[in-house]
């Protein structure tokens, strides 16, 4: 009797892990399935986010680094890149474009004013994407002109009574581009791309930036799509992510997924207990590489009567899946000293569908800065 218990237990277990990590591994799961919105017909809008060390194309060429950074970034092929840790003159993000920018893409750069933890930049593609804040920009554009740089743009404002000292992001606004057919449901979205400081409270004074949002740009209230992106700071669990950080967004990237992708040596017990808010300290013999940096939030929403007190449910309805770039699995023979040259962050991306957004279109208002 105590046997059969125990195959049954071990049973019920098995088949428990194998649900959550196709809840993890299946787009499905999370918003809207990708065969409603097809990459071949250009239905898809993907978001990466990567910290990049400041890397200076004129004095790390030799090494190789530049040439794996731009090839990284080709191998991602977003729409929009957000960048964390660029250098102050952003030259590395101006000659990635240059040399990316060909018949089927046309990017732009929009570079932070600088901060204390070096400058933020945007990289996207005009054909895909509209720029609408904190700059509108024309959707025509031609790979044969020079790259289009928009400096020094503001930082995103902070909630009252939180130190300027502390970290600092920074805020755009897209929408998809209309297709020839113009189908409804343009996909339009704010992208806060940050790199969370060192102290004890930065990341709980830049959970109070994300929600005031609302009331520092009041033509976002109304605003259901918002996709954090970046450092959010070492050891930070997907647990207190989606806890009382960040209440009502979720963490695309956590130690689940990072299981179904074959990127990480902990246990599946361990990924649910960092899930649940567990601590995120690499045990005693667990590889760094298994811990991952950066991550993307989305809104998460609870599908009726299916996911009201749910773990693993919901999330953007425009949402496909996410995914993580690990150097040494996209590449068979990185530069050498790569976590020094390059990045020591993995880069992050998510797909979202174009053309499914239920919200209404927001009406972006000029708003002056009060940092």
């Amino acid at each position: 009797m105590n046997q059969g218990n125990g195959q049954t237990g071990r049973t019920s277990r098995f088949i428990t892990g194998v649900l959550v990590l196709c809840l993890v591994a299946t787009p499905s799961a999370f918003g809207s399935s990708s065969g409603k919105c097809s990459i071949a017909n250009g239905e898809q809008i993907k978001i990466a986010s990567w910290g990049i060390n400041e890397l200076n194309h004129r004095a790390r060429a030799e090494a190789g680094a530049f040439d794996e950074f731009v090839s990284m970034v080709r191998v991602i092929d977003a729409d929009v890149f957000a960048f964390q840790k660029v250098s102050p003159e952003a030259d590395e993000i101006v000659e990635l474009a240059a040399a990316l920018n060909n018949d089927s893409r046309c990017y732009r750069v929009m570079t932070s004013a600088m901060t204390n933890r070096g400058k933020y930049a945007l990289l996207y593609d005009a054909r895909e994407v509209e720029m609408l804040y904190p700059v509108q920009a024309a959707a025509h554009c031609d790979p044969a002109e020079p790259v289009t740089v928009i400096e020094s743009a503001p930082l995103m404002q902070h909630a009252v009574g939180v130190k300027t000292t502390q970290t600092a992001s920074q805020l755009a606004f897209f929408r998809a581009t209309a297709d020839a057919a113009g189908k409804d449901g343009r996909f339009d979205f704010a992208v806060v791309n940050v790199n969370v400081g060192e102290g004890p409270f930065a990341l709980e004074e830049f959970a109070q930036d994300v929600a005031s949002l609302p009331d520092n740009y009041p033509w976002l209230s109304d605003e259901l799509d918002f996709v954090v992106v970046g450092h959010l700071g070492d050891r930070v669990s997907p647990g207190q992510l989606r806890g009382s950080h960040f209440r009502g967004m979720k963490p695309l990237i956590n130690p689940l997924l990072m299981i179904s992708l074959g990127l990480s040596d902990i246990s599946f017990d361990e990924a649910v207990r960092r899930m649940s808010g567990g601590g995120g300290r690499p045990q005693p013999g667990q590889s760094m590489s298994s811990m991952h940096y950066d991550n993307l939030l989305v809104r998460r929403w609870d599908r009726p009567g299916r996911c009201d007190s749910a773990l693993y449910c919901g999330g953007l309805e425009e949402f496909i899946s996410a995914r993580v770039y690990r150097h040494d699995k996209v590449f068979n023979s990185p530069v050498e000293n790569y976590d020094e040259t390059v990045s020591d962050h993995d880069p992050v991306a998510a797909r979202f569908c174009k053309f499914a957004d239920s919200d209404l279109l927001t009406e972006v208002k000029p708003q002056v800065s009060n940092n």
